[in-house]
């Protein structure tokens, strides 16, 4: 896809999805904040505890996934897994 300075609705919507979830988990845990600090603190600290339990896999699983598309050429997948290989 070649960008020509113009984003489509369902281009823009796509972006800001993520945005949007991250607005909600900020406002959430504002408004838990001031509710109960402490149990909103103890939150934070296992989402990060789980957090630095997942990293390690994803750094590697985005390392392999690039290391295939490094290497794997495009016409060999198409060839492997496209409509001609009997998948779609």
């Amino acid at each position: 896809m070649v960008y020509d300075g113009i984003y489509s609705l369902q281009e823009v919507f796509m972006r800001s999805v993520g945005l949007v979830y991250l607005v909600l988990i900020l406002a959430a845990y504002a408004l838990l904040y001031r509710v109960s600090p402490d149990k909103t603190r103890q939150s934070l600290q296992a989402a990060v505890r789980s957090l630095v339990k997942v990293l390690p896999f994803l750094v590697a699983i985005f390392a392999l996934i690039g290391l295939f598309q490094a290497f794997v050429p495009p016409a060999q997948i198409e060839a492997r897994f496209g409509a001609s290989a009997g998948w779609a």
